[in-house]
């Protein structure tokens, strides 16, 4: 399972403010098999193994269990190809709508939906591999990750109602209500942010409806060859099409001829 380099370029950088300690991140990178090449290389990837672990060993580094939040509240990159479709996307609703159906080209290990119920909704996260929900830390950064796109795509700081988290935190809980500045939950059922119906009609001002329905026909046939084994060269077409976004569209040919 590989992620998109730039996450780790964030994350990096996120460590690098938080501890003002060169020779610490260096540490951390190594206890988990990297290195900050890995960080700079461009159009890079990296295992999602590594990103979960980066998350936890830098919050033992700090000593702040919060860190993962943090990084997750600083976290805006749209120049992924569901970044673009949030962004070109109608409103919040139709943004969360959009990306929920390529999730698989977006994350490899984790789907969400939007569900709306009463008076109001329900951004759900659910892990595709369940190992994965045991890295506390890492959640957090999704999470607070998730609303943060939401807040960027939309150009607007709002608060959700409530974050709900299926883990424990202890006596951390106050730290991360002060970080948030909304009620967070955790020993929750699942994963979800909370929001008001009001919010999910926020409008997103980058909106192309041309762009974006572009771009979800070409996710559609990542989806569809996704089980081929050309994998390596699926990730070198995205690149190309989203790099060249949002000056112009590149065509089937000019891909294929990359």
């Amino acid at each position: 399972m590989e992620m998109d380099v730039l996450r780790l370029t964030h994350l990096v950088s996120a460590l690098e403010i938080a501890s003002g300690d060169s020779a610490l991140v260096d540490q951390v990178l190594k206890k988990c098999g990297l290195n900050r090449g890995d960080a700079k290389e461009k159009d890079g990837a990296f295992t999602y193994k590594k990103e979960t672990l980066f998350i936890r060993e830098a919050c033992d580094a700090l000593a702040d269990n919060t860190f993962g939040a943090r990084a997750g509240l600083e976290w805006q990159n749209s120049s992924s190809l569901t970044g673009y479709i949030a962004k070109y996307s109608k409103d919040l609703r139709a943004a969360i709508e959009n990306t929920a159906k390529l999730h698989d080209v977006a994350n490899p290990a984790a789907g969400w939906s939007l569900k709306v119920s009463g008076n109001a909704a329900s951004f759900e996260v659910a892990w595709k591999d369940e190992s994965y929900a045991r890295f506390h830390r890492h959640s957090e950064f999704v999470m607070f990750g998730a609303l943060s796109q939401m807040r960027s795509v939309t150009q607007i700081n709002f608060y959700p109602l409530e974050m709900r988290l299926d883990h424990e935190v202890g006596k951390s809980s106050a730290q991360f209500q002060k970080l948030a500045g909304f009620p967070v939950v955790f020993g929750a059922e699942r994963p979800e942010i909370i929001l008001s119906l009001s919010s999910l009609d926020l409008p997103v001002p980058t909106y192309d409806l041309r762009l974006r329905e572009h771009l979800t026909q070409y996710g559609q046939k990542l989806l569809a060859e996704r089980k081929k084994p050309q994998q390596d060269m699926r990730s070198k077409c995205e690149a190309l099409l989203t790099a060249s976004l949002p000056v112009r569209i590149l065509g089937a040919d000019e891909v294929a001829g990359s």
